[in-house]
């Protein structure tokens, strides 16, 4: 009969004396613990048991039949050693060596990609957003060092996810430092003006967000030099899948308060998205809503940079700044009144047409969603009510320490919430990179939630492990990560927390 293998698991198994599923070329535990799979073992013992003898032949002289099949089908044997008896003459005992055809990583590029197509073949959900175009990304690879390291820091950081470990390590881990050296080196070179380094640089600032949902830091510098570079490399060619791909990730990112360079494209990315028709007037209403951001920010920078710092220190000590209230408290108003006029004239402009619009959702839980015929309208809306929304609570905020609880700002923050919460649905329908992104950018909009309305958001199909949920019922995760954002969007200290309420009307009925 032919021999039987004795163990085929792969020497990382048998080291660490697990089951080994023998998927060649990688077998699952090399797989979940991102270790390269040297492949079945080498050495593979068999006992070959023989006939009686008809010849009268001595067991130690026969020759076993070797057969031309391996036993394993990725797997060629070779005749390694001399066959001995065994079993008082009955049998032969010896050794084949299996000759394994696998892919050897021999560059970094070969094993940076190998990592990446692993990357985008599993589908565990691990809160890292991963865009459509790095399926394009592998061949790209040994063309650019940049983008080798932002792949690899990448996988690192999925790593980190999917073993349950804190993926702020990789802040401080050497193919961090990696990558943004090696894409400083490609910024200072001629490389450049290329769609690696473009890639390098989204990849990069993707996980920037990633590490810090939406905080105060202005990501202006970042997002310049995004659209700088496109701007130089020129219009992408159709055949030129990457390129095209970095254009569509990017467009919310890099056009929320700048002119998008792309306007040239829209030909191309309409036909890849089988859209070829835009509403008419959809073009203008974009434009209105960009400018009208523009102007919002040309006095909302200053308020942050100005009126939120002097906020936090009357937080600190109401008694002693008391003297600066006054003229606190008229910045703000000063800024609301501006803030508000835009956004009511956003929603005016948006509302009319058709562009955005509230209808019913019997499947939601507020019974009405807040739809919109593109994304773009609807970051332009959504960033501007965030900022009323902002503005609103830190003012409620400060009048409450001096002994004003303003009803009519509570109310009106709780309005523009609720809004906001109706927009989940419309969410739902973006793909995983642009409404990861709006979530972060709405935050704190669920900050005075109750459990119940923490349990009934959760169950929106959402990626809410970026909000601090490790699970759809993680009602605790979440609160603690929206309070974290609200203490930095409305200068909070740490811990400091609004008492819950609900954001929903009573029911009439």
């Amino acid at each position: 009969m032919p021999g039987v293998a004795k163990s085929a698991a792969c020497a990382n198994c048998k080291k660490k004396r697990i089951k080994c599923d023998q998927k060649w070329p990688t077998c699952a535990p090399c797989r979940r613990s991102a270790l390269v799979c040297p492949g079945p073992s080498s050495t593979l013992k068999f006992i070959q048991h023989l006939a009686p003898p008809t010849d009268g032949t001595p067991a130690g002289k026969r020759k076993a039949p070797v057969s031309s099949k391996a036993a394993h089908p990725f797997a060629v044997m070779v005749d390694r050693g001399h066959l001995s008896p065994y079993n008082n003459g009955n049998a032969l005992h010896g050794s084949f060596r299996l000759q394994v055809p696998r892919f050897k990583s021999t560059t970094t590029a070969d094993r940076v990609s190998a990592q990446l197509v692993h990357l985008l073949e599993i589908k565990e959900r691990t809160g890292l957003e991963l865009p459509p175009y790095l399926k394009f990304v592998p061949e790209r690879l040994s063309h650019s060092n940049c983008l080798a390291d932002s792949i690899a820091l990448l996988y690192l950081t999925w790593h980190q996810a999917s073993r349950g470990e804190s993926q702020a390590k990789v802040l401080g881990s050497r193919t961090y430092g990696k990558a943004l050296k090696s894409l400083q080196r490609a910024v200072n070179s001629q490389a450049v003006y290329t769609v690696e380094t473009l890639a390098a640089m989204v990849i990069l600032l993707g996980l920037t967000v990633h590490y810090k949902p939406f905080t105060l830091i202005d990501y202006r510098p970042h997002t310049v030099a995004i659209r700088h570079v496109m701007r130089q490399i020129g219009a992408p060619q159709i055949q030129s899948s990457l390129h095209i791909g970095l254009i569509q990730s990017t467009e919310g990112l890099i056009g929320g308060h700048f002119e998008s360079p792309w306007r040239e494209t829209n030909e191309i990315l309409q036909s890849l998205s089988g859209n070829n028709e835009r509403r008419e007037g959809e073009k203008e209403v974009e434009a209105f809503a960009r400018t009208s951001l523009e102007g919002i920010m040309t006095v909302f920078r200053p308020y942050l940079s100005n009126t939120l710092p002097t906020v936090l220190k009357i937080r600190k000590d109401p008694i002693a700044m008391s003297g600066s209230r006054e003229s606190v408290l008229q910045d703000i108003l000063d800024v609301r009144g501006l803030v508000e006029a835009a956004r009511k004239d956003l929603w005016e402009v948006c509302s009319s047409p058709g562009f955005m619009a509230e209808l019913p959702e019997p499947n939601f839980f507020l019974g009405h969603k807040v739809v919109f015929t593109s994304s773009t309208i609807a970051n332009y809306v959504l960033s501007l009510t965030m900022m009323n929304i902002s503005v609103l609570a830190v003012l409620y905020d400060v009048q409450k320490l001096y002994g004003t609880v303003n009803e009519p700002a509570r109310a009106e923050s709780q309005n523009l919430c609720l809004k906001i919460w109706k927009c989940l649905p419309y969410l739902e329908s973006l793909d995983a990179a642009t409404s990861t992104r709006l979530l972060k950018s709405v935050a704190s909009v669920f900050e005075h939630a109750t459990d119940e309305e923490i349990s009934s958001i959760l169950e929106t199909n959402l990626e809410w492990s970026n909000l601090g949920a490790k699970s759809r019922t993680d009602r605790e995760g979440f609160r603690a990560e929206v309070t974290r954002i609200s203490n930095l969007w409305y200068c909070r200290g740490s811990g400091q927390q609004e008492v819950q309420y609900s954001i929903r009307p009573p029911d009439k009925s």
